[in-house]
């Protein structure tokens, strides 16, 4: 049975970085990979809207590595981010989220923190480098 890995995407340089090291990940263990991005109801736009932005960010994070994975693209609308993550962590062998570099006074920021202590399966934060 392959490896199912989930990363969540938003458009922040952690959430890149963590496209960036899910993609890889995903290359080394021929495992599956789906890309979901969760947006609350008032957001300002609607589901093929999120799903054109998923789809962008992640396409310019596979042309800016070169890689050849196609993730499967998945859009959760009307729960926070941290809910949305971790409902779908319930059918993931990995959960990768990103942390950005300005959170200061603590290790994580407040998704990566709820997906740790919360995810039905091991997390990966990946911290950006801006």
């Amino acid at each position: 049975m392959t490896e199912h890995i989930v990363v969540g995407v938003d458009d922040t340089a952690g959430s890149r970085a963590a496209i960036t090291w899910a993609l890889r990940e995903a290359d080394v263990k021929q495992a599956s990979l789906e890309a979901v991005y969760v947006y609350l109801e008032n957001d300002s736009f609607d589901q093929d809207t999120a799903t054109a932005k998923l789809k962008a960010i992640v396409d310019a994070v596979k042309a800016e590595t070169g890689s050849s994975i196609e993730p499967e693209l998945t859009v959760i609308f009307g729960e926070s981010a941290h809910h949305g993550l971790v409902h779908v962590s319930s059918s993931a062998d990995l959960l990768v989220v990103g942390a950005s570099q300005h959170v200061i006074d603590r290790m994580l920021g407040s998704v990566s923190s709820a997906c740790v202590h919360q995810a039905h399966c091991p997390v990966v934060v990946v911290r950006s480098k801006q």
